[in-house]
């Protein structure tokens, strides 16, 4: 009880639709950060890897246009490259890894980084640069009883967007990243 107070004090909750409506309605100038890709996301997590797990994840962009709330494109360059994940190349680990997520709602990684007196192995992340880029927000009317057209529309612009970001910005603070991919 005492950890869950002292996160919610520190203004971090969960990705639910009423916690994500709360904050929109609440005072001007509170934002929420927001982690599509979520646990599923995590499974992907390689150095140079640029996976992000949005495809059919819509919500936000729902919550967006019905509350009018802008979206703004976010990437954060050298965040997979701090720790190796062991799983990658082992699809039986990986669905093992899938059964507790649907279990647990978080995903069990198995990752290497660095040691704390040597650069062998452990669980210290590897001393790596994380640069965050922010892109140009997209702005939206509140809107009630929009058409799904109107929802896949602004669901295509934010990946547009976020896209144009990583693109800009990948040679720059990440050269060795992948391309960008949607799943």
């Amino acid at each position: 009880p005492v950890t869950r107070d002292n996160l919610i004090s520190l203004g971090l909750g969960d990705a639910s639709k009423k916690t994500l409506t709360k904050i929109f309605t609440a005072d001007p100038g509170d934002s929420a950060v927001l982690v599509t890709g979520g646990a599923k996301e995590s499974m992907y997590a390689h150095p140079g890897d640029s996976t992000v797990v949005m495809k059919t994840r819509m919500g936000f962009a729902k919550l967006a246009l019905t509350n009018g709330v802008s979206l703004v494109p976010v990437w954060g360059f050298g965040e997979n490259n701090v720790y190796e994940n062991l799983a990658k190349h082992s699809p039986t680990i990986q669905s093992v890894q899938r059964k507790l997520i649907k279990v647990l709602s978080f995903a069990p990684l198995l990752v290497a980084g660095r040691g704390v007196f040597s650069y062998g192995g452990g669980l210290v992340p590897h001393r790596r640069p994380i640069t965050c880029v922010v892109g140009k927000p997209i702005h939206l009317k509140k809107e009630e009883g929009f058409s799904d057209e109107r929802l896949k529309e602004v669901h295509q612009q934010y990946m547009d967007s976020l896209t144009e970001l990583f693109n800009t910005y990948k040679d720059i603070y990440d050269p060795r990243a992948e391309p960008i991919r949607f799943v």
